[in-house]
């Protein structure tokens, strides 16, 4: 199974282009490592997933046993915002105005690429710096449980 894992700091250029990182694209699996599929995060950010993993999020996401509006929702949140997109010749990829404005990333230069085992995260780095506050009281509550 592939591992994305580091924290990177990217430059997102003014078309809405991000270099991913090389050794994020490596570690997509054989005969995935041409595009990646883009969408809404849980959080402000954007998620970015391999072809293999987007098709696991995929029938996660309309698997849901919830009614059919917040299955309605859910679709159109995560499924109906998605892009597929392919990595130019650079590593780069085009990110769509949407999620950009979704991800507080319009107009911004630097974003964080952040590995998540199986997907990437895509965030503005402020945003993704004054999180960091929220996720050491989660971190320290979680592995201090019994």
């Amino acid at each position: 199974m592939p591992r994305l894992l580091t924290k990177y700091k990217k430059t997102l250029d003014p078309k809405g282009r991000l270099a991913v990182p090389a050794k994020h694209r490596s570690a997509f699996p054989d005969g995935q490592q041409d595009k990646v599929f883009l969408t809404r995060g849980f959080e402000k950010c954007i998620k970015a997933y391999y072809e293999e993993e987007w098709d696991k999020f995929e029938e996660w996401i309309v698997s849901r046993d919830v009614s059919a509006m917040d299955k309605n929702v859910l679709i159109r949140e995560f499924l109906g915002r998605a892009a597929e997109v392919s990595f130019d010749a650079q590593g780069r990829v085009v990110v769509p105005p949407d999620l950009l404005e979704w991800a507080n990333l319009t107009g911004e230069k630097e974003v964080y690429v952040v590995g998540m085992h199986t997907n990437l995260e895509i965030w503005n780095t402020k945003d993704h710096e004054e999180t960091q506050i929220v996720v050491e009281d989660i971190v320290k509550r979680v592995l201090n449980e019994k």
